[in-house]
């Protein structure tokens, strides 16, 4: 937003200034020769044909597109939205075959103050794990809890002295009990049982293997300080990352300490959310900001209703196109809607004041002349957006695609639907009056 304003606000200031010293310079050294470029004088006024007609047609699109409105989607499922990289999935293909235990990916993280509160947050989660009788559908999917496993350094190696002695009696059963049955044949695995069954110790933290250890090991060397939480659903779809971050992401001790999960699909999740909550905001304030500025410009109310009426009517022309082609809305391609508020307005300003400074009888004048003007604007326009349709990002591509949608519908509006309808006013007598 920043960026695409402070481009438009540079880009406005160099035409107010730089363009017009240029033409006063073309003109002195003689490449601007008027009496030949003067097209206007050959455009007779007159009403335009057939106005009844049209404007039926659009209305009657309009309210299809209504009626479709309903079955615009958010594209959720992330794995849609990166690319594919040919060398990438002949190599992952190659390690799917060595390592097929792919739900233990994506792991959320909580890392906590003092590792003998590992235990009992381990506990919450898991007490939630349990408890969550939800039942969730995505799509076909169907799940309750979104918590696969939660795993701790202390689930092996238990700091407390009544668990220590409950697994060191374990292992005193397996010695003294299962490994001196006569009937057991010797071999290479059996004696690694043996020996690793001749613990009668507890074992200290610190003596951990770094095989075992080094999963559990802070940045700034704390052992034994975070729990690692694995998913029971895949991640790739944003509904079951927010399931999953609603699960996980904040948990409460006993003596009101919290502690935050993180991980990259709980941050996804969050974004998700947010784009959820504030979107309508942003659309609609971005509107409201256009009437009042379009209200500013004309002075009535009435034009800048007029003027912003090709808009509206763009936009919602702009989702029977998105319904047509099968396009959805997801998080990239979501945040080109003001752009294309702030773009689809331009043709109704421009041919709105256009007619009023020709008058009664000009509409078929006005779209020769500023009806061309403001097609080459938005063709250029989806030109430059249109070059993220050739991206190798298919995120990429659905901006560009959304952006040329919405863009030529809202001319396609302000060049059909706007002149039928001021046509028609016209010839009620309710429009026509110069300005």
């Amino acid at each position: 937003g920043f960026l695409a304003g402070t481009g438009v606000l540079i880009a406005l200031l160099l035409t107010l200034h730089v363009l017009p010293a240029l033409l006063v310079l073309c003109e002195r050294v003689g490449l601007l020769h008027f009496e030949r470029d003067q097209p206007m004088k050959s455009i007779a006024r007159g009403r335009l044909v057939g106005a009844k007609g049209l404007l039926a047609g659009c209305v009657a699109v309009t309210v299809f597109a209504l009626f479709l409105a309903p079955g615009i989607r958010f594209e959720y499922r992330f794995s849609l939205l990166e690319p594919i990289y040919d060398d990438w999935v002949s190599v992952n293909s190659k390690v799917a075959s060595a390592y097929s235990d792919f739900n233990r990916r994506n792991p959320a993280y909580i890392v906590v103050d003092d590792p003998d509160e590992v235990t009992e947050v381990a506990e919450i989660l898991r007490a939630r794990m349990e408890a969550d009788t939800t039942l969730h559908v995505v799509d076909s999917d169907t799940f309750q809890t979104t918590i696969r496993e939660v795993e701790t350094l202390q689930d092996r190696f238990p700091l407390e002295p009544e668990k220590q002695n409950a697994k060191l009696t374990h292992i005193a059963y397996i010695r003294d009990t299962l490994l001196a049955d006569p009937v057991l044949v010797g071999s290479e695995g059996l004696e690694r049982v043996r020996r690793a069954a001749q613990t009668r110790a507890p074992i200290e933290v610190e003596d951990v293997p770094e095989l075992l250890s080094k999963r559990f090991i802070s940045k700034t060397g704390e052992l034994g300080g975070y729990i690692t939480i694995l998913p029971a659903v895949g991640l790739s779809d944003g509904r079951k990352s927010m399931a999953f971050a609603e699960d996980v992401g904040s948990i409460e001790t006993s003596d009101g300490k919290v502690y935050h999960a993180g991980s990259s699909s709980i941050v996804a999740a969050d974004v998700l959310r947010l784009m959820r909550r504030e979107s309508p905001y942003m659309v609609l304030a971005t509107l409201v900001i256009v009437m009042l500025l379009m209200w500013v410009n004309f002075g009535r109310l009435r034009w800048a209703l007029l003027a912003m009426l090709p808009l509206v009517v763009g936009v919602i022309w702009m989702i029977l196109f998105m319904q047509v082609f099968g396009m959805r809305l997801n998080f990239y391609n979501l945040f080109v809607i003001p752009a294309i508020i702030g773009i689809g307005n331009d043709a109704g300003a421009h041919l709105v004041h256009r007619y009023r400074e020709e008058g009664r009888g000009a509409i078929w004048r006005t779209l020769r002349s500023t009806g061309e003007h403001v097609t080459m604007g938005a063709l250029t326009t989806m030109v430059g957006f249109g070059g993220l349709l050739l991206s190798f990002h298919p995120g990429l591509r659905t901006v560009g695609a959304l952006a040329v949608a919405g863009i030529g519908a809202t001319l396609l509006a302000a060049l059909l639907f706007l002149p039928a309808l001021i046509q028609l006013q016209e010839d009620r007598g309710v429009l026509g009056s110069q300005s």
